[in-house]
């Protein structure tokens, strides 16, 4: 004899309101507020590298990102500047839809190549809150391999010319030095870029 399991329209209803109201917490941290407006957009550049897009970004801003490659995953990242601690974010493409949304650093694969990142103090728990602190952003696209650093990236290894030589280089990828002021260059800590000495 087989035992049946009948399921009726109301007893299946009940089941899956049940479900969602467990499990409806994680739809937090979809911040799509941006009380402070629009500031800092920014075009990717892909190169596998970080990329730091802004240092003076606010929270409950957002901030408009160009250039993206559809189908590539990027790595989000939005610290307060004064003590590295890190803030939700929330990727919406251009039609409006969310993408990804949690606390930095947040990996995501983009479907749009242009989309906005939006920042908050909080995961929406909250009310998506926001400050006029300092925070840096930064992306990278983690399915590109970066460009090595260049061989004259820092003053030590500066590339020797002579008067009338004629040179060409990049700065992609380089790093800011020594990433200290003193470091017998005379340039900021901040600055990146390569060097040569004659």
């Amino acid at each position: 004899m087989t035992n049946r399991i009948t399921l009726r329209a109301p007893l299946i209803r009940f089941i899956l309101l049940t479900a969602f109201a467990c499990f409806s917490w994680q739809s937090y941290s979809q911040c799509t507020t941006a009380s402070f407006g629009s500031y800092a957009g920014f075009t990717v550049d892909n190169s596998g590298a970080v990329q730091t897009w802004a240092t003076d970004l606010w929270t409950d801003e957002l901030s408009p990102g160009f250039g993206f490659n559809v189908g590539d995953e990027y790595e989000f990242n939005v610290t307060l500047n004064s003590d590295d601690t890190p803030k939700y974010i929330t990727l919406v493409d251009s039609g409006g839809i969310v993408i990804a949304s949690g606390l930095s650093p947040l990996t995501a694969i983009i479907t749009d190549e242009d989309i906005s990142v939006y920042r908050h103090d909080d995961d929406g728990s909250g009310g998506c809150t926001g400050s006029t602190s300092f925070h840096t952003g930064t992306v990278q696209n983690l399915s590109s391999e970066p460009d090595p650093v260049p061989a004259n990236d820092l003053c030590a290894d500066a590339t020797p010319i002579s008067c009338g030589d004629t040179l060409s280089g990049s700065n992609l990828s380089a790093t800011n030095g020594d990433g200290v002021a003193g470091d017998g260059c005379g340039t900021s800590g901040t600055a990146v870029g390569v060097w040569y000495a004659f």
